[in-house]
Formats: C-alpha cells, sequence, structure tokens
C-alpha cells in the first residue's frame, strides 16, 4: 500500500476542488457531514496551502471534492493519502444519521437546514425543510421562500395532510414524485421535510420510507432544540411580531 505525500496530496485536492464549483462553505458542509473535524476557516487555509491537517483528516477533504466530482462526468478524482482497494464512501442510513449528529452541534441554528440536506445525500435524496407556524395554518420553507418552495396550506396539500398524520406522504406531482415527512420532536410537530429523489429510486420502498421517518424525527429534535439558542428558526415561525411583554413569556414557557 503506497503512500501520498501530504503537500502533494494538498496540491492535487486544491486542484480538483477548483474544478468542482463548488464554494469553500459548500465543501466545507459536505466534508463535514462526512465526520470532518476542522473549521471552514481552517479548511480554505489548508486549500491554499496555509494550515497542515492530519492524515484522516485531508481523507475525509478528498472524500467530499470526489462526491462532487462524481455528479460532474469525467472529472479527474482527488487522491487519498494511501492507496485502497475499495470505495470508502460512507453509504446508508448510518451515514445520514452519524452525518447530521456530527454537523448539527458545529453550526448556528439557522444553518441546520443545510446540515439536514448533506446527511440526505447519503440516502441519494434532495432535502428541503419547511417549518410549521404556530398558528398552524403554514407550513414555510426555510431559509425562506423561492421560485420552486412556497409556503403551503396545511388544510389542502399534501405536504399538510403528512403533517397532520405526523407521517409520511408520497406526493405525485407532475414535475416528480416527492416524499412528505413529518419532523418531530417527541409528540411535537416541527414541520416536515420535502424529500426528493432520481428516476432510479422508488420513493414507495417501505425500507426507504422507514429510513425518511428516521431522519425526518433526528432533524425535527434537532431544530426544536436550535430554537433555544437563537430567533432565526423561531422567526419562521412566526405570524405576528410579539411584544416585549409577550416574548418575555415566551422564553419562560417549557420546551
Amino acid at each position: 500500500m503506497s503512500s501520498l505525500q501530504a503537500e502533494e496530496q494538498r496540491r492535487i485536492v486544491a486542484a480538483c476542488f477548483a474544478r468542482t464549483g463548488l464554494t469553500v462553505e459548500q465543501l466545507w458542509l459536505r466534508y463535514f457531514a462526512l465526520g470532518g473535524d476542522v473549521s471552514e476557516v481552517e479548511l480554505e487555509a489548508f486549500l491554499q496551502g496555509l494550515f497542515p491537517l492530519p492524515r484522516i483528516q485531508r481523507d475525509m477533504v478528498a472524500h467530499a471534492v470526489n462526491e462532487r466530482l462524481d455528479e460532474v462526468s469525467g472529472a479527474r478524482r482527488a487522491p487519498y493519502s494511501r492507496d485502497t482497494g475499495e470505495d470508502i464512501r460512507p453509504r446508508g442510513p448510518l451515514a445520514a444519521l452519524v452525518g447530521l449528529l456530527d454537523g448539527a452541534h458545529r453550526v448556528a441554528p439557522e444553518r441546520l437546514p443545510e446540515v439536514i440536506a448533506a446527511a440526505g445525500r447519503a440516502l441519494d435524496l434532495r432535502i428541503a425543510v419547511y417549518l410549521a407556524d404556530y398558528d398552524q395554518h403554514r407550513l414555510i420553507p426555510f431559509p425562506g421562500p423561492s421560485p420552486g418552495r412556497v409556503p403551503l396550506a396545511i388544510e389542502n396539500s399534501t405536504a399538510g395532510q403528512a403533517y397532520r398524520q405526523a407521517g409520511t406522504m408520497l406526493d405525485e406531482d407532475p414535475a416528480g414524485p416527492r416524499l412528505w415527512a413529518t419532523l418531530l420532536d417527541g409528540d411535537e410537530r416541527v414541520g416536515v421535510l420535502e424529500l426528493e429523489a432520481d428516476a432510479n429510486t422508488d420513493l414507495n420502498d417501505p425500507m426507504l420510507r422507514t429510513q425518511c421517518r428516521w431522519l425526518a424525527s433526528l432533524s425535527g429534535h434537532l431544530l426544536a432544540a436550535a430554537m433555544r439558542y437563537g430567533d432565526g428558526l423561531d422567526l419562521t415561525r412566526r405570524r405576528r411580531r410579539r411584544g416585549p411583554t409577550a416574548e418575555l413569556l415566551w422564553q419562560h414557557l417549557p420546551r
């Protein structure tokens, strides 16, 4: 088993990263979803040759780069520090759950949806987060409405039906099927996950739907916990501004 010198590996990884089309922030999200330990600033310094990383961390960066290069046909892959006879990429539900747990305590609450989306890639799923407003009328996309995502009524949408039933619901949309899974914190419903897959993935697969329920339950717990430490998520769920007295009472309510 041959070894690659650290600086030579860094140089090639940096060159491969330049072909991914990712920002450093996007690469970092992929990297720490794999269990990476260094900060975004340290990762950028490593790519520029200003900060050394241990072998295992260099390999995680290489792996995060290669995940993106696998999505870009014909791109040369980044090297690992040692030749391996097998694909070491984490796969499946364990990789998704570990990535979610590892990433959740490293980011500000309002960036948790990015961590959830990164964990979903281990299941080959594209994920978006919708939070329920406190009046229980709408499901609001976080971090905000976009051309592809707008608030959905809880009473008359497939996403709302999944939310009301605290389960999963398949939506056979003409633009492509999607699965809605309820974000749960114990018995409390926080919102829903929108899960999309490629044409080769069957969203009706019972095992996949079970894995999506696991991911939604853990994500719901992490989102609910994060709301105690910042108002980014809380503001999305409000439909009206609280006065000083109401805000003080809210902060002292049991969560």
